[in-house]
């Protein structure tokens, strides 16, 4: 039970406080009482989610568990599989930049035939990437004519390059991270281990 309120507290309080945040940099005035109480609010969930954080951690010591297998543990059960789902396709993406430019590819697992496919997804990739920039551009320069205030626009603007960065993320992903199959003899035993048939002498 105290899992489950502890995640949903942090849902709730994480895209609050940034909103909270927006609004106080962009000079929107707001009651003084109602500033405090949301930062009072916020400190309570990350206090709560600091005691299950370290109950969870302490359980898993207490099973046994190594520090890392006991802080992963922690992670796994207070963080949904979703988020972390999330968080690990958006790292990936941006190693994938990075190798891109370095013109490496991912290691594929032994025996495994890569079945390339970034040239065919190129095309649409390139206009997707350009109109959203071109987006990016004109969301910008509509809010500068507005005189909305620098802290909102800014915020915008970011999120906008934070898209095209993740669209060149997706780009770079196909190029360095192929498709791939084992070999026509073998059967996937996991992800990196294959059962192959012996070939008749």
């Amino acid at each position: 039970m105290t899992l489950r309120l502890a995640r949903a507290a942090l849902y709730a309080v994480v895209p609050a406080e940034l909103l909270l945040v927006i609004l106080v940099a962009s000079g929107t005035p707001l009651p003084a009482p109602a500033v405090v109480a949301a930062e009072a609010v916020a400190a309570l969930v990350l206090c709560l989610a600091a005691v299950v954080a370290y109950r969870l951690y302490g359980s898993g010591r207490r099973g046994g568990a190594g520090r890392r297998a006991a802080l992963s543990a922690t992670v796994d059960q207070l963080v949904p599989v979703r988020v972390r789902r999330l968080v690990e396709f958006e790292l990936k993406g941006l190693v994938s930049i990075a190798l891109f430019a370095l013109r490496r590819r991912e290691r594929l697992p032994a025996g495994a035939v890569a079945v390339p496919y970034a040239k065919e997804q190129a095309p649409s990739l390139l206009i997707m990437l350009f109109l959203m920039v071109v987006e990016t551009a004109g969301i910008d320069l509509l809010l500068v004519s507005l005189d909305v205030p620098s802290p909102v626009r800014v915020s915008v603007l970011v999120l906008d390059v934070y898209g095209v960065l993740l669209a060149v993320a997706l780009g770079a992903s196909g190029a360095v991270r192929p498709h791939w199959s084992p070999p026509r003899n073998c059967a996937s035993g996991s992800a990196s281990t294959w059962t192959c048939a012996s070939h008749a002498s």
